[in-house]
């Protein structure tokens, strides 16, 4: 049996030799732990987010005066901002629509912010068709967001991935990502996260009516979420 030996001198090497290589990486910038970290909070975002159903009433809002639908949606935020916590009303909502039904009419809006929209969000703003009251607002808007609007990895690479992602690795040839195109968007998780994702949908020729659906985090590419579904639905 031979005994393992070392001697003052190997042991003041191997000293020397540690703190040499601790001295890199904090030349570097970071510890390999911290840097995990901090690539990790880069990656993603947060929001304070509310949810309104609010049945509006002159004794708790300031009504904006009569006119056109929209503006006095547009006005009705800005003159409670307290209430709504929207602080560029103009610039952070974006017409989606107006519809109509038997009792009510309502204008319908979607957020974006830096000009990235937020996927998913809806805010109603609804009138009485007799009269045209403004009576509800309805819907979800996040502010204090903390992200990112400028992507880290292009369109190009984010096909990429998702083309790795596929089932049916033997005809990715059949693959379209054409159409729809590929669409940089923020997507809120269930916990109020927030991610700048590109959305990437594939269509096979074999099975037109089908779309596989990834969301690839812009920043460090992972695959956030996937599905499978059918245009008809």
């Amino acid at each position: 049996m031979h005994r393992l030996t070392i001697s003052i001198g190997q042991i003041i090497v191997l000293i020397l030799a540690l703190a040499s290589a601790n001295t890199q990486l904090y030349a570097l910038g970071a510890k390999p732990k911290e840097s995990k970290i901090e690539q990790s909070q880069s990656a993603s975002g947060t929001a304070t987010c509310y949810t309104f159903l609010d049945h509006l009433r002159p004794s708790d809002v300031q009504m904006p005066t009569k006119g056109d639908q929209i503006e006095m949606a547009y006005k009705l935020f800005e003159l409670n901002p307290n209430r709504f916590h929207i602080e560029s009303p103009r610039q952070e909502l974006v017409l989606k629509g107006i519809s109509s039904g038997e009792v009510s009419m309502t204008v319908r809006f979607k957020q974006v912010y830096n000009g990235v929209d937020l996927l998913d969000s809806d805010i109603g703003v609804h009138f009485t068709i007799i009269g045209g009251r403004l009576y509800t607002v309805s819907g979800t808007y996040c502010g204090d967001i903390t992200l990112s609007t400028i992507p880290q990895i292009d369109s190009t690479e984010a096909q990429k991935i998702s083309l790795k992602q596929w089932a049916h690795p033997g005809t990715k040839e059949a693959l379209s990502s054409n159409r729809p195109p590929i669409h940089l968007a923020i997507w809120r998780s269930e916990h109020d996260k927030l991610y700048l994702i590109w959305m990437v949908r594939l269509i096979w020729q074999f099975l037109p009516d089908h779309i596989w659906e990834y969301y690839i985090n812009a920043h460090d590419g992972t695959v956030l979420r996937k599905a499978e579904y059918s245009s008809n639905n």
